[in-house]
């Protein structure tokens, strides 16, 4: 009997979600009829008819008069107002009704993996786009990076193949009737913007291909944390030329092996090869004139997807002229040395 109950609150449930659907796609077609009926010509010649009115009548003639239009006029202003803000409150309460809260604490050059479940309360299949503008987060494509994910966070939610397609212009979702999947996210806050404070969010939206009506929403919070420096390297090189150099590292906590590495810099080029038990990462860059210090960070990681974030070494580049003197032991020599200071 209780399972009975329960099957029929929930088909009542998904009839009302559908229905409540239909009422606001109603509501938002009435909102923008008023909103056309509110600023067309005609309203707006009724306003400075009203407050030619206003300017040109004498309160002192007649004040009760007077007061009881000011109160009825005021009173349906009101009443109008109060009406037309019901929908839009209704479309506010639904829109949070669908916004799902999430947030991360990375820090710099990490990647967090999370997942996000999508339902179909529908009676049919859909299909779905997903719309996003973040360039740090992406979703899991590859079937291989996501049993990894799965495993180092040890999520035992279920896969599916071929779930999302990828097209030249937007992200596509299969769903089956009644269907909940479980949609894949990383987040690469060595993307993190520039413009942006410690925290910011950022929005997923999921659509109906059809209708183009949200079905669900991922309201993502990025909180920044302070990336731990394990180490610190200056290299001294010539101005204005390639500049290219080996660092063997030391042997890591655990005795852990790094697997890849990547740099803040995009203008260096990074190569990292093993020899016996030793590593080796190999640095490419250009160098600029004097005073032109590069500094750039170097994240190793534990793994080739380039989540489990080893150490972090900062790196900096101090240019300077080369100049050869010769001269005799014990006579006095006189050089001029040009120095290019930045102003």
């Amino acid at each position: 009997m209780a399972t009975t109950i329960m099957v029929q609150l929930s088909v009542d449930l998904r009839h009302q979600s559908v229905g409540l659907d239909r009422f606001l796609a109603a509501q938002r077609l009435d909102i923008q009829q008023r909103h056309e009926q509110l600023f067309n010509e005609n309203s707006l010649e009724k306003i400075r008819q009203w407050n030619t009115l206003k300017d040109g009548y004498e309160l002192s003639d007649n004040k009760g008069v007077a007061q009881k239009f000011i109160f009825e006029e005021e009173l349906a202003a009101y009443k109008k107002l109060r009406y037309e803000s019901k929908p839009a409150k209704l479309l506010e309460a639904v829109f949070k009704g669908i916004t799902t809260y999430h947030q991360i604490h990375p820090s710099f050059g990490e990647k967090v993996f999370f997942e996000f479940p999508l339902e179909n309360p529908h009676s049919e299949p859909i299909n779905c786009t997903l719309e996003f503008d973040d360039t740090a987060l992406r979703p899991v494509f590859d079937e291989e990076e996501w049993k990894f994910f799965k495993a180092v966070n040890k999520l035992t939610t279920p896969m599916e193949r071929n779930m999302m397609r990828q097209t030249s212009e937007q992200i596509e979702l299969y769903l089956q009737p009644r269907d909940v999947i479980f949609v894949p996210f990383v987040y690469d806050a060595f993307y993190f913007p520039s413009d942006h404070f410690n925290t910011y969010s950022t929005k997923v939206v999921f659509r109906r291909w059809d209708t183009k009506e949200p079905l669900s929403i991922l309201d993502l919070h990025i909180h920044r944390r302070s990336f731990l420096l394990q180490h610190a390297v200056t290299f001294i090189c010539e101005t204005s030329g390639n500049w290219e150099k080996q660092l063997v590292l030391p042997p890591m906590t655990r005795d852990r092996r790094v697997f890849s590495c990547r740099c803040s810099d995009p203008s260096v080029r990074l190569t990292l090869r093993s020899a016996t038990l030793q590593q080796i990462v190999g640095f490419t860059t250009y160098s600029g004139d004097t005073n032109d210090r590069k500094t750039f960070l170097l994240l190793m990681y534990s793994d080739h997807y380039q989540t489990r974030l080893m150490a972090t070494w900062k790196v900096t580049i101090l240019p300077f002229f080369n100049v050869d003197v010769r001269s005799i032991v014990g006579q006095t020599t006189r050089l001029h040395l040009l120095v290019h200071r930045r102003r």
